[in-house]
């Protein structure tokens, strides 16, 4: 009986783990992952119904849209680590930062952080330099983290990874 009391409690927090940002999550994960897949914000139909194209459903991945799939070993998670605390570019004093965005935000590709049994992740647009998750409150700002050679390093990240699918158009 004290064994399943304890068991809950112990799952209870397991469930509202709150990370200190990203780069924590990835050196506590149990295992990180990354994916090429169809357009997470599109459309599709099979035999006549909509077909759900998020990247997880109920901790989940949603395996109808995926594409390609890599789990990251150790010293990959570690060149990930490096590239988000990459410093970000700094203008000569006096001039202005720029990041040049466009509008499309068309996600292909995400990366997964699995730990105690929860996924968190975020998707990301090479096309529009465009990044979003809706998963965990820290990384509701991830864009902010990634300017354009940021993204540029993702997305040879990814290709260094075997990611083919829209990276080389």
């Amino acid at each position: 009986m004290l064994f399943l009391l304890f068991y809950q409690i112990s799952f209870a927090q397991l469930k509202t783990y709150k990370g200190k940002g990203v780069v924590d999550d990835i050196k506590r994960a149990d295992s990180v992952i990354i994916l090429s897949h169809l357009n997470s914000n599109g459309e599709y139909s099979q035999n006549g119904s909509l077909l759900d194209t998020r990247v997880v459903i109920n901790d989940s991945i949603n395996n109808f849209i995926i594409k390609e799939k890599q789990v990251l070993n150790l010293s990959q998670k570690k060149e990930l680590i490096k590239i988000i605390n990459t410093a970000k570019y700094k203008p000569p004093k006096g001039k202005p930062t720029e990041i040049k965005k466009a509008g499309c935000y068309i996600p292909h590709h995400s990366v997964l952080i699995y730990i105690n049994g929860e996924i968190f992740h975020w998707e990301i647009c090479f096309s529009c330099i465009g990044m979003s998750s809706n998963t965990h409150d820290h990384y509701s700002s991830i864009d902010d983290l990634f300017d354009n050679k940021k993204y540029t390093l993702l997305q040879e990240f990814f290709k260094n990874q075997g990611m083919k699918y829209e990276l080389n158009k």
